[in-house]
């Protein structure tokens, strides 16, 4: 089975759940805790170990999250575990703040620049988004040095590179012409 199909099914059914009994701002917290812990490698490692039995497993999950996600997000990872799926733990995390966002109107902006940005631009940038879009924003900033100078906006599927290395290549591609 496609591993997009199975992350899907089971943050498709947790948000259902957590929708039902109005604990979905709940769980977003949990979702952003478990991509956290997903990143962490020796607990990357530990999700990818065949060796390691299911009991084991459950225990350590228990163990690790016990008071630290809602019962619904726990109870899911424990049958994740039993059905030998959590290997697919960050893409039912990623889903599920994705169903998130679709059921709340909130477009995710991915901006990147050259230097870290203050609170001033930040929020001027937010507002700029807001109005152009016409819906909540949910702003991650980045910084990259390589970019030299500007600014690289990811909106769902779209980039505007107004960076000085994306103005660099283009005129470089150009001039090769």
């Amino acid at each position: 089975m496609n591993e997009g199909k199975i992350s899907v099914r089971y943050a498709k059914a947790t948000f259902a759940l957590a929708k039902e009994k109005n604990k979905i701002s709940n769980l977003k917290k949990d979702m952003e805790l478990i991509l956290e812990a997903v990143e962490i490698p020796e607990f990357k490692d530990f999700l990818q170990n065949p060796v390691i039995l299911v009991s084991q497993k459950q225990n350590i999950f228990r163990s690790i999250f016990s008071g630290k996600v809602d019962s619904i997000v726990m109870d899911t990872m424990l049958l994740m575990v039993k059905n030998r799926r959590e290997s697919y733990l960050k893409l039912f995390a990623l889903n599920f703040l994705k169903l998130y966002r679709e059921f709340l109107s909130i477009t995710e902006v991915e901006l990147t620049t050259a230097i870290d940005i203050n609170t001033e631009i930040r929020s001027t940038i937010l507002n700029l988004l807001k109005q152009n879009y016409e819906t909540e924003i949910e702003l991650k900033t980045k910084v990259n040095k390589d970019l030299i100078g500007g600014f690289v906006v990811r909106i769902d599927d779209k980039q505007l590179d107004a960076s000085v290395k994306g103005q660099l290549q283009q005129f470089k591609k150009e001039l090769t012409k």
